[in-house]
């Protein structure tokens, strides 16, 4: 965990996608000698939000003008050089599968008891230990989350966008 961070993107679960090149990125750092520590971090770092989504993401990201105010020229760079500045999750911290497909929201977190106690459980701990920086849900059920878990209770700022911007909107 990144509690250096000052932005946190939060996601609904890491998809079949995402957990393959976290295992293919944990496996090579393995082989080629990295610590456990050092080839987890950069297994999260290649897999989160990785695929067509960062690229919507760091549009998004970038048209909101996040890019300026951490001092970047894009946002790509959280993913890359200023992964420093970022922390990358999910609503649901390990991959759900609903049908054998990744889990997209239904039924929804917070009306089902076992997907509601992962986040009552270890979101909450990783809320507690990034209590000043900048909360970006990505999508209905992230949103659901932090509005019913973290904002209710004032632990995070928190933005709201992934509902209100086209990210393939040019200004």
């Amino acid at each position: 965990m990144n509690t250096a961070a000052r932005v946190v993107l939060v996601g609904i679960t890491p998809g079949l996608f995402q957990a393959q090149k976290a295992l293919e990125q944990l496996r090579a750092g393995l082989r080629s000698g990295l610590s456990d520590v050092e080839a987890l971090r950069q297994a999260k770092e290649v897999a989160s939000f990785s695929g067509p989504m960062r690229t919507a993401l760091v549009e998004m990201l970038d048209y909101v003008g996040l890019h300026t105010a951490l001092g970047l020229r894009s946002c790509a760079e959280l993913f890359t050089s200023a992964s420093g500045l970022v922390h990358y999750t999910s609503a649901l911290r390990n991959p759900v599968l609903a049908g054998g497909q990744s889990y997209t929201g239904n039924p929804a977190i917070l009306r089902t008891p076992y997907l509601r106690s992962i986040v009552d459980g270890w979101f909450a701990d990783e809320a507690r230990k990034l209590p000043g920086a900048l909360w970006f849900p990505l999508g209905k059920e992230p949103t659901a989350v932090l509005r019913s878990f973290a904002v209710r209770r004032g632990e995070l700022a928190v933005a709201m966008l992934m509902s209100a911007i086209d990210p393939k909107r040019t200004s």
